[in-house]
């Protein structure tokens, strides 16, 4: 069984309520269009356990049934609006109008109906370091770095020998080249 009605249940009725006040004042069709609206969004933030539901297979959704599929199979079911003022009801946290029926669960498409900003995904973990490729790499970095020193000193005795000829320094002539 479900806890109670979510608090981001209410926000996406309201929400979604206020944005098509139209079909929840209109026929059974519109009421049914706007009840399966507030199931995709809820199905999209909370998770595919919610959805709508009918009596049974052969008849239409519910104009203003959400249901919430339980693992054993039931379904929780809350009647989002009045039928006669056309508001909403339900609260946060209010039990199911009806808990665990064995009526007809209707799963919907996942739909951000509201156009709620969406984090990114996570990145995907790093791949493990084998610690061979590791210390293979460790060992390539400082040969680089070797050779390029060895490459810059090479270069700097070439320079020194075209820039000097003889040098004496206490009293050993040296002759660089």
């Amino acid at each position: 069984m479900a806890e109670g009605f979510p608090a981001r249940g209410v926000a996406i009725i309201d929400a979604l309520l206020s944005k098509y006040l139209v079909l929840a004042q209109g026929s059974d069709e519109e009421r049914r269009r706007l009840t399966g609206f507030i199931a995709q969004q809820m199905c999209f933030e909370l998770g595919e356990k919610w959805g709508t539901k009918s009596a049974d297979r052969y008849r239409p959704p519910s104009k203003d049934g959400l249901a919430h599929r339980n693992d054993d199979g039931t379904i929780d079911i809350w009647d989002w609006q009045n039928g006669t003022t056309r508001a909403r009801q339900v609260q946060v946290g209010d039990a199911p109008t009806v808990a665990n029926a064995t009526q007809y669960f209707i799963a919907v498409e996942r739909v951000n109906v509201l156009g709620v900003p969406v984090a990114p995904p996570p990145p995907p973990p790093p791949p493990p370091v084998d610690p061979n490729d590791e210390l293979a790499r460790v060992i390539d970095d400082a040969a680089a770095r070797i050779v390029g020193g060895l490459t810059e000193l090479t270069d700097m005795v070439e320079l020194l020998n075209t820039r000097v000829g003889d040098v004496q320094r206490d009293g050993i002539r040296l002759r660089l080249r």
